[in-house]
């Protein structure tokens, strides 16, 4: 067992990148939790394409959408980011910030058969993504991961904890970075602001580092965040993006202690 003077990383918790406002570093697992339709799949696009970019390994796999949809939208996510909301820029200018992107694997997902352990061998042995190394893996989402257990695959109010222990087992064991969408019970879609609100058994919030939260406000949507124990005590990093199928701007903070404040995220949307 080693001992406390050779550890081999004094500062594990050093993100690597910044995307769509959001910190991510190797090992961390972190929750985005809102209610349908307030945008979750298109933010998580918006991770993927600017990591990409970056040349990082990144994938979005997705219990929900085919990958032509995926694409679609990310289609009109970098047509408002290259035009702006009152420009409509030509198809030629889209191409090519796309291109930037043009590593990001977009994955269409089967919820009764791809479990955590499938999408692990299918990033590595399919995609070439690193056995340990920066990487940013997101997953659309939470509660739709099959999980096997004794009997059977298990149910929705069962597998969710299982599924977020198996993603931060993945994301610890590569030195990846996994970002999850996960669902709100349905009678806290509009005050959903504190971790009881995740659908799940209580393991989901453990699992977790920080945990994002969203509900709607008046026009725009109104993002919340709470930490569910993210473990860097540095500052909070602020930063300034475009995201959303509105092409909205926000001011982002995020908390690197593990305090249960909250935080808010307004989206100044452009129509």
């Amino acid at each position: 067992m080693p001992r406390s003077g050779t550890l081999g990383n004094p500062q594990p918790y050093t993100p690597f990148g910044v995307f769509a406002g959001l910190s991510f570093w190797g090992g961390g697992l972190t929750l985005l939790a809102a209610a349908p339709g307030i945008g979750k799949t298109s933010w998580l696009l918006r991770m993927i394409f600017e990591s990409a970019c970056l040349h990082i390994p990144s994938a979005i796999g997705c219990y929900e959408h085919t990958p032509e949809e995926l694409r679609f939208r990310l289609f009109l996510q970098t047509e408002a980011m290259t035009g702006g909301p009152h420009t409509q820029p030509s198809q030629p200018v889209v191409e090519a910030a796309l291109a930037r992107a043009s590593e990001a694997v977009l994955l269409s997902l089967n919820s009764g058969e791809d479990t955590v352990r499938a999408l692990e061998d299918m990033l590595i042995h399919d995609y070439a993504f690193p056995v340990k190394g920066p990487a940013l893996i997101a997953v659309d989402y939470l509660n739709r991961v099959p999980v096997v257990g004794l009997t059977g695959m298990m149910n929705e109010e069962g597998r969710s904890g299982e599924a977020a222990a198996a993603l931060r087992e993945m994301a610890r064991h590569h030195g990846w970075a996994i970002i999850a969408a996960a669902a709100l019970k349905s009678e806290r879609f509009n005050d959903g602001d504190d971790l009881s609100a995740l659908l799940g058994d209580e393991r989901v919030p453990y699992e977790a580092d920080p945990c994002v939260g969203g509900q709607p406000h008046r026009r725009c949507p109104r993002l919340r965040l709470r930490s569910a124990g993210s473990p860097n005590p540095q500052r909070s990093h602020r930063t300034r993006h475009d995201a959303g199928p509105c092409n909205s701007g926000a001011n982002v903070s995020i908390p690197r202690s593990k305090r249960n404040s909250i935080n808010t995220i307004r989206w100044h949307c452009h129509e």
